[in-house]
């Protein structure tokens, strides 16, 4: 979720119908109870100056370098998010929250400024299009690279015998050793990853079919909206079809990653199991062995 000061400016906008809520708080009540606790503790985040610490904007290939060598696998949410102690929501929940707020604003007539809340809406919504389009190119980056890696791990099985008389030469095994143990961290840390994506499309899910309640339920009473609106609640239809539509794919792709690192997994087994082999041929083992001789204690 962009850290910007929109998010308190819902405070504002909901000012009127605060004033007439006998529960008045700090925050403004959430016209779905489930997202209340998402929706403040997004207005928390966004009334901290240090939000954007917690935030990580790099490229596709920044992101895949930076699962595959940091010194310690980090948990991103959205591969952009980090989780920040005392955190207790997802940031998916949190902007839909944003966003199923906005349209209470927009369908009970509480905006002060229905162009600054559309605004803040477009935010929220890019921000949910930048979380399908950053997973998607992480997991065909990832696809690609675990892909290009087992291709040249078959290579020497699909040629044993030359492959079996190289492991011979200590130093051509020792060799195949460090690479088979790159391989295996290799597959540990994108398999790290691809879980971590999986529960994100996961929460994806779920938060999106949360906002396409709320849309349903708004649009009963949303009959006598001013035609200026329609495009709006349109457009909000269209994004939860497209985006249930793209988190479908990203699970389909999560699947394909998941194939993949299976197939690189046992050909690194192999592998190993071949080193073995040949470094039990290389032990030369003593013809005889030192006589012991027993004595019988009286």
């Amino acid at each position: 979720m962009s850290a910007t000061s929109s998010d308190k400016e819902w405070l504002e906008n909901a000012e009127q119908a605060e004033s007439t809520n006998s529960h008045a708080s700090e925050y403004p009540t959430h016209p779905l109870s489930q997202l209340q606790g998402p929706f403040e503790e997004s207005i928390t985040e966004s009334a901290d100056p240090k939000y954007l610490q917690w935030q990580v904007f790099i490229d596709t290939q920044s992101r895949r370098d930076q699962i595959l060598t940091s010194p310690k696998y980090e948990r991103l949410c959205g591969r952009r998010w980090r989780q920040r102690p005392g955190e207790r929501y997802h940031p998916l929940w949190k902007i839909v929250a944003q966003i199923s707020f906005g349209l209470h604003l927009l369908a009970n007539d509480l905006a002060k400024s229905e162009i600054h809340v559309v605004k803040i809406l477009q935010t929220h919504v890019s921000d949910i299009d930048g979380f399908i389009e950053r997973t998607t190119d992480d997991l065909q980056l990832a696809l690609n690279d675990i892909t290009e890696r087992f291709d040249l791990l078959r290579l020497p099985l699909e040629n044993l015998s030359i492959f079996s008389e190289m492991l011979e030469d200590p130093t051509f095994r020792q060799s195949v050793i460090i690479d088979n143990e790159r391989i295996e961290h290799i597959i540990t840390r994108s398999t790290l990853a691809m879980d971590d994506s999986l529960k994100d499309i996961r929460k994806g899910n779920e938060s999106v079919n949360g906002l396409a309640f709320y849309i349903k339920e708004v649009g009963k009473e949303w009959v006598d909206r001013p035609p200026e609106l329609d495009p709006i609640c349109e457009a909000m239809v269209g994004n939860v079809d497209g985006w249930n539509r793209e988190l479908r794919r990203l699970k389909r792709s999560v699947h394909k990653l998941a194939i993949a690192l299976t197939q690189m997994t046992r050909y690194s087994l192999e592998i190993q199991r071949l080193v073995g082999v040949a470094s039990r041929k290389g032990v030369v083992l003593p013809s005889s062995f030192p006589s012991i001789k027993l004595t019988k204690k009286c």
